[in-house]
């Protein structure tokens, strides 16, 4: 009842959708796994350098579980949540973006700041349980591709 609610109130007042609708996780098909193949060699290689600067140069021993969650989530997503802030800063101060002609790339931006959360989320309780940052990076190179290969549009020559 409270969801109806809330997303009554939402829609009536300010004409939005409550929804967090830009982060869609689709099924990956049996023609894609192909494709997510291919790409879990590049999201690998990149999660394993990432996860392993996260856990092994900036976690700070002694730290609290909670701390260590929200500092290793602002660390990846940190920089997108500053950008995205300064784009609309300025854009509510000028009427325009601070890229006015690359309006699109902070739209599509947004679906980062969610998908570095859930891997910093990944990445830090993975490494909690086994002292180890390579089977959190590698779950997320799973995800990544995954998540990237089964929501885009995909074009063959013929």
């Amino acid at each position: 009842m409270w969801a109806l609610s809330r997303r009554w109130f939402s829609t009536f007042f300010f004409k939005t959708d409550p929804r967090f609708w830009f982060v869609g996780l689709r099924p990956l098909t049996a023609e894609r796994f192909g494709i997510a193949l291919v790409n879990l060699v590049p999201f690998g290689l990149y999660f394993l350098l990432a996860m392993g600067a996260l856990h092994g140069g900036l976690s700070v021993a002694g730290q609290s579980a909670a701390a260590e969650y929200v500092f290793n989530a602002l660390a990846l997503m940190g920089g997108f949540l500053v950008f995205l802030a300064l784009q609309y800063a300025v854009l509510f101060l000028t009427g325009q973006l601070l890229t006015p002609s690359e309006p699109l790339n902070t739209i599509v931006m947004f679906q980062f700041v969610p998908l570095l959360l859930i891997a910093a989320l990944i990445s830090t309780y993975s490494y909690r349980r086994t002292a180890s940052y390579v089977p959190g990076a590698l779950v997320n190179a799973f995800f990544i591709s995954w998540y990237v290969v089964a929501g885009q549009a995909t074009q063959f020559a013929y």
